[in-house]
């Protein structure tokens, strides 16, 4: 069953991304979308939707297979 999109707010975005501890750089790189695109989304100019809305909605539901995705990424760049 396919769920109705989640509308996210500025804030909502920004507290997504702090609480996975990313800058916006690293925020866009890891949603495959600009810093421009970020900036734009926590200042309110625009909003997030189709694909990133639900993959927001994904990080929203479970933070922990985001980190731990970080975690693999990072141990990957490192070796």
């Amino acid at each position: 069953m396919i769920t109705e999109l989640p509308t996210y707010t500025a804030k909502d975005i920004k507290a997504f991304r702090q609480k996975v501890e990313l800058t916006q750089s690293a925020f866009a790189e890891l949603m495959g979308i600009s810093v421009k695109t970020v900036e734009a989304w926590e200042s309110g100019r625009n909003n997030p939707n189709g694909s990133a809305s639900r993959l927001l909605q994904l990080i929203e539901a479970n933070p922990e297979v985001f980190m731990e995705e970080l975690t693999i990424e990072n141990k990957a760049i490192l070796h």
